[in-house]
């Protein structure tokens, strides 16, 4: 009796907030419990693990072709498959190894299941990007296996031969330009990347930098006038500078002579500026800046597109492709944006970005807006 008297003291004695909460903090122990177990279980089925070699070098070997580089990562044994999770590629030795690409480096999974190992649904295996829309542009290469939208109005085309000869073509173009970039298997055609497995049993992968997507522009100029006009979809623009020049051009070779009367039949817009993407460095900074220009429907779509109206932050233009529709066209306007990161430098302009460098006195540094925030290479290239 003492016994079950003395706990029925202890149970009368606790405060009101006590057994208020009592039950709230079963419920709380209950759910870190079952967090505990799920956690070990999923562990033993499957998981990222350090102590598992990766099998795959950290630091590629790079080769740069001028508009892509290519990055060779070893492996120790052959890969079998490719695949994204969550947007990062994920590399299979067999139905069980793996190695992901996180951050700057690899890291080990293990499992039947790699996506759920690492916390997210599902994978895409490279066959899913095996896809050609039956309205497609690209399929007028024969051996046209994939496709990304770049723009509303430009896409790239992925070739892959019967040997596994991998070539891009970006479209519309005034000339068809293939781009061989490698060969192997399992090729995954993204926006700014190729990635495959080669026929040595490594992996591959082609960053596509942006001077890649740049739309064709031709120099001209008449005989008797130093004025050197850039022709972009049948609209010409004054070039007013050298340096402005350069970053279109390697050389004055590239101006090609016309004749006056056809030269006036082109409808001037405005003075050029810089090509989109150049890197600037001001004098008084080791600082790196990416110039984005100000956007224009007529770049965009050609000197045929229907303005419908024009506001202070957008135009409403016709759609070029049902002329029932119209839809907003967003301005964009001209600025620097500054890039912090050095990997994003030599992954989205390749390794020798340096040599690339537009370099302004620090007097015209208050001629640019410059955006308050730092440059992302997802966001902020100009497909154009």
């Amino acid at each position: 009796m003492g016994a079950l008297y003395g706990f029925g003291q202890l149970a009368s004695s606790r405060s009101r907030f006590d057994l208020i909460n009592y039950p709230y903090m079963k419920k709380s122990f209950l759910v870190l419990f079952l967090i505990v177990i799920l956690i070990g279980i999923s562990s033993q089925i499957s998981r990222a693990d350090d102590s598992v070699p990766t099998h795959i070098s950290s630091t590629p070997e790079i080769t740069d072709h001028g508009t892509f580089h290519v990055a060779r990562y070893k492996s120790d044994l052959v890969i079998q498959a490719l695949g994204l999770v969550h947007g990062n590629l994920l590399a299979s030795f067999s139905t069980t190894e793996h190695a992901w690409f996180f951050k700057t480096g690899f890291t080990p999974v293990t499992g039947t299941d790699p996506a759920k190992a690492l916390g997210y649904p599902s994978m895409q295996t490279a066959e899913s990007f095996l896809h050609i829309e039956k309205k497609s542009p690209c399929i007028k290469f024969k051996d046209a296996v994939s496709e990304v939208a770049i723009t509303e109005t430009k896409t790239l085309c992925l070739s892959s031969s019967p040997g596994g000869d991998f070539t891009l073509h970006l479209l519309p173009a005034l000339k068809d330009k293939p781009i061989p970039i490698g060969f192997g298997k399992h090729p995954i055609l993204e926006k700014t990347r190729v990635s495959w497995v080669g026929y040595d049993g490594n992996l591959y992968i082609a960053s596509l930098h942006p001077s890649l997507f740049a739309d064709d522009v031709t120099a001209l100029k008449e005989k008797t006038s130093p004025t050197v006009f850039l022709l972009r979809n049948e609209m010409k623009y004054s070039v007013p500078s050298e340096q402005v020049f350069y970053t279109w051009f390697d050389s004055f070779k590239s101006v090609s002579l016309i004749d006056a009367r056809k030269l006036a039949t082109y409808p001037i817009q405005a003075k050029a500026g810089f090509r989109p993407n150049t890197l600037i460095q001001f004098t008084d900074s080791p600082d790196i800046y990416v110039y984005q220009p100000a956007n224009e429907p007529h770049l965009a779509f050609g000197k045929a597109v229907v303005i419908i109206t024009e506001k202070p932050d957008k135009w409403v233009i016709q759609d070029p492709k049902n002329k029932k529709l119209t839809f907003d066209f967003i301005k964009r306007p001209e600025l620097l944006r500054h890039i912090a990161s050095q990997t994003d430098l030599d992954n989205t302009f390749g390794p020798t970005w340096n040599m690339h460098v537009l370099k302004l006195d620090a007097s015209l540094r208050t001629k640019y807006n410059t955006d308050k925030t730092d440059f992302n290479p997802k966001t902020d290239i100009i497909y154009e």
